[in-house]
């Protein structure tokens, strides 16, 4: 009893602490009025993360344990989520993420906080979604040994290229000596197969007194992770106490610190190591003093935003905005504060497939999810949206939306490929029931994938060469193939091409079976 009294009155200093604002340094700002902001959902209660879905719909969880399926004002609660969530402090349904593969397999991943006071951690179920209800649920992940109070779960998930994912743990508060020992999950950060399995190149696996699912060591609560393809970096960032909030690159086998080297004090004021780096141990690559509290990140891909390609966004619940960190080959070069005037605890960040940015409010009646798009954005970002668009209701099977989206969309620019608008003209025919001319899309369609690789020149001229040197007079063909276009609406070479290539012959395929069914 005298151990649990010490623990609640800890855990709610630490909490008061989060809440508590914080003076925010000197920092280049930007306010809302410098963006356009779309509330894309409200009325939510602690919303803890965002995963959007192929067809531009949207899964949100809350950490009281409810999560919700949303199109646009349609709203469905997702049905059988665990039943031993345990929703207490910190603690609930926290993370959400769609597999890689989510088209083909419909599997998604939620972390959660599972157990009592007196015995809990975190978990991490894998389920097919089907609509709104979960199917074929397995929790494939249990912290062990379990821990009282409820305060410093982590929880966020990421996937990495090589089919594996990584869960993030916190130290459960009151057992931050355990952040360094090796025979807990607590103050880790795991590595799991899709299965909850161990993968066979975990640095710690087979040696001696290690968890064998752990991936490094020395974290606080973490509470942000990002995988960046582009420079094959994992990114976490994690809270301090107060101060030393920190940004990180993740690497298998590292010590990061915690709490042996630390920039922040204890809640009460006290020193808590003398140490604020240690030889053996990784400093951050950005750190935070005071706290920000740092809840969500994403790093920056996308063209609407092109001066943010490639920095860390991370959202703030005690500095209530959105921190731009500008990354320069792993280290930070800059900081800048983002919607400063915003006055809402951010909870989740997230990049959107047309490169807006996502972030979750924090609150317990009206937490929002928002759309951040610039005032001006550029013209292959524009069209690159519209294209998303067209994407999405393909994926969502709304043939009235792709029809909508082609009568006024394009508006005669020519800039926008036409290739694209193609393969939804294929769509409109089909809804027409007009076989003739969906097959003949179809055919120009598909004569389009195949000469693609072919092609050796684009040049300002009404003719184009093959792979044969045969010249191509069709001014249609011209104007679909052209690398400039793949440069500069997909940025795609190599494994991305083939990847491209790959899904739209699917999905022409798809639309061909259909094709053939017509009368």
């Amino acid at each position: 009893m005298f151990t649990r009294l010490i623990l609640t009155t800890a855990l709610a200093l630490s909490l008061t602490a989060c809440l508590e604002p914080q003076s925010a340094p000197d920092l280049p700002s930007m306010t809302q009025d410098d963006f356009n902001i779309e509330i894309m959902a409200e009325d939510l209660s602690h919303p803890w993360a965002v995963a959007e879905l192929p067809d531009g719909g949207f899964l949100i969880t809350e950490r009281g344990g409810k999560a919700f399926r949303i199109w646009g004002d349609k709203r469905l609660e997702i049905e059988g989520l665990p039943t031993d969530i345990f929703a207490e402090g910190q603690g609930g349904l926290l993370d959400i993420v769609i597999a890689p593969d989510f088209l083909e397999t419909s599997e998604v991943y939620f972390s959660y906080s599972y157990g009592t006071l007196e015995a809990n951690g975190t978990a991490l179920l894998r389920a097919t979604l089907n609509e709104n209800a979960l199917e074929n649920p397995v929790v494939i992940f249990r912290a062990s040994p379990a821990k009282q109070a409820s305060a410093h779960f982590g929880g966020r998930i990421t996937f990495l290229p090589d089919d594996t994912l990584i869960l993030t743990l916190g130290d459960g508060f009151a057992y931050r000596e355990d952040a360094q020992k090796s025979d807990t999950h607590l103050g880790k950060i795991v590595r799991l197969t899709r299965d909850g399995g161990t993968p066979a190149d975990n640095p710690y696996l087979g040696q001696s007194n290690f968890k064998p699912q752990i991936y490094s060591i020395g974290h606080r609560n973490v509470q942000g992770v990002a995988y960046d393809a582009q420079t094959n970096t994992l990114w976490a960032h994690e809270h301090g106490p107060r101060g030393g909030d920190e940004l990180n690159i993740i690497r298998p086998g590292e010590n990061y610190g915690w709490p042996i080297a630390t920039k922040g004090t204890d809640y009460q004021g006290a020193r808590i190591s003398p140490y604020e780096t240690f030889e053996g141990m990784v400093d951050p690559v950005h750190d935070w003093t005071p706290s920000i509290a740092p809840s969500g990140l994403a790093i920056y891909r996308g063209g609407m935003f092109p001066g943010w390609e490639g920095d860390a966004l991370v959202g703030g619940l005690a500095s209530t905005d959105l921190r731009r960190v500008d990354l320069e080959d792993g280290k930070s070069v800059g900081e800048f504060d983002i919607l400063s005037d915003n006055n809402e605890r951010i909870r989740d960040v997230r990049i959107s497939q047309d490169g807006a940015v996502l972030i979750l409010t924090d609150d317990d009646e009206n937490g929002r999810l928002l759309r951040i798009t610039p005032k001006t954005m550029p013209n292959y970002a524009r069209y690159n949206s519209y294209l998303v668009q067209l994407d999405q209701a393909y994926y969502g099977n709304n043939k009235s939306r792709i029809i909508e989206l082609l009568d006024t969309g394009f508006s005669g620019a020519t800039e926008i490929p036409q290739y694209e608008y193609n393969l939804y003209e294929i769509v409109r025919h089909l809804e027409n029931k007009d076989k003739v001319l969906a097959q003949e899309a179809i055919n120009n369609f598909r004569l389009m994938l195949e000469i693609e690789k072919g092609l050796v020149v684009c040049e300002d001229s009404e003719s184009l060469k093959d792979s044969e040197g045969l010249e191509i007079k069709n001014r249609f063909v011209y104007d679909t193939m052209c690398h400039e276009i793949y440069i500069s609406y997909y940025g795609q070479n190599g494994e991305g091409f083939e990847n491209w290539l790959a899904e739209k012959k699917s999905i022409l395929n798809d639309l061909q079976n259909q094709t053939d069914k017509l009368p």
